[in-house]
């Protein structure tokens, strides 16, 4: 699959003002892109930028070359009115960062790269849980190693501080997945006890048709199942579920032709709790990185909305 990002203003300047030491992790990124590796965007307050760097640096023709040449590998992305009303919907003081969410949120991007991810990420996180996206905030070097371990290849990425720094991230990454694992319990049974007595007027029929234990059985199995295929995801990094994945994991599902609409509130309630326990472990764990904290959040949600969509298209 190829990713889909935005890159912020310092990443294409690092390339023109040739700033040492962030230019060669810059160059990788813009190479991946013009290799069709990944598909690059950028916003036009963005060009704005580069363009008045660009003319106080060598001039207007200088400028004018520069945009051209990001023209050649990035898409620009359209500022439109649907585009300044999502952004006025956030109501950030940085009306920069504003319009990169609702570009991002609009074309359904899956990274916005940028240097500066901690300011971006303290605007993304002062969001209410409504505007929650599907796209993360991270800086270029994250970004390669995490997809492109091959192209981060300068001399930090060999050094030891670099390795316990990825040793520490990925430990705390393990911690919260193996704290989500001890809490399936609650997480299974509370989904199900909402389920049972939550269910909407339109679904008795189907309220039903799970109070035989064997079926309630079968729901809750399915349920767990599910939920170690996700984290099972979360721990591989994967940035997508393919359907392959998901098939296979629908395939050891036994309550699908008896009770699928049930299975489906019972994701949504369990998606809900496991972002629940998500936050407050970070909450009572101040070391945890809020980039990694953003990327696991986005990834858990994107992971069962693609179940709930797919179990949900196959009623339609």
């Amino acid at each position: 699959m190829i990713r889909r990002v935005l890159l912020d203003d310092d990443i294409i300047l690092d390339i023109l003002l040739d700033r040492d030491p962030f230019v060669q992790v810059s160059v990788e990124i813009c190479n991946l892109i013009e290799s069709k590796k990944i598909e690059g965007y950028v916003t036009p307050i963005t060009l704005n930028k580069i363009f008045n760097v660009g003319k106080q640096n060598g001039g207007v023709e200088i400028a004018w070359q520069a945009i051209a040449e990001i023209r050649t590998i990035l898409k620009v992305c359209i500022v439109d009115d649907k585009i300044l009303a999502i952004a006025n919907s956030y109501q950030l003081k940085d009306f920069e960062i504003s319009i990169q969410l609702a570009c991002a949120k609009s074309l359904q991007l899956d990274y916005i790269i940028t240097r500066k991810f901690e300011y971006a990420q303290s605007s993304l996180q002062k969001l209410p849980d409504s505007y929650k996206e599907f796209f993360s905030v991270v800086n270029p070097s994250s970004f390669l190693l995490s997809f492109f371990p091959n192209h981060a290849n300068h001399d930090f990425f060999n050094s030891i501080e670099f390795y316990l720094l990825r040793l520490q991230e990925n430990t705390k990454r393990l911690e919260i997945i193996l704290y989500i694992t001890n809490k399936k319990d609650i997480l299974v049974n509370s989904s199900l006890n909402y389920l049972l007595e939550s269910i909407p007027i339109q679904l008795i029929e189907i309220q039903n048709q799970i109070n035989s234990e064997n079926k309630i059985a079968a729901l809750k199995l399915d349920m767990y199942t599910i939920l170690r295929y996700i984290l099972y995801a979360i721990l591989l990094e994967k940035l997508v579920l393919d359907n392959e994945y998901i098939n296979r994991c629908l395939k050891e599902c036994n309550s699908l032709s008896i009770c699928r609409q049930a299975l489906i509130i019972g994701l949504q309630q369990t998606k809900e709790l496991t972002l629940q326990i998500t936050s407050k472990f970070v909450n009572e764990h101040i070391g945890f990185p809020a980039v990694n904290y953003n990327i696991l959040v986005n990834g858990l949600t994107r992971y069962f909305d693609q179940f709930i969509i797919t179990l949900t298209s196959e009623i339609l």
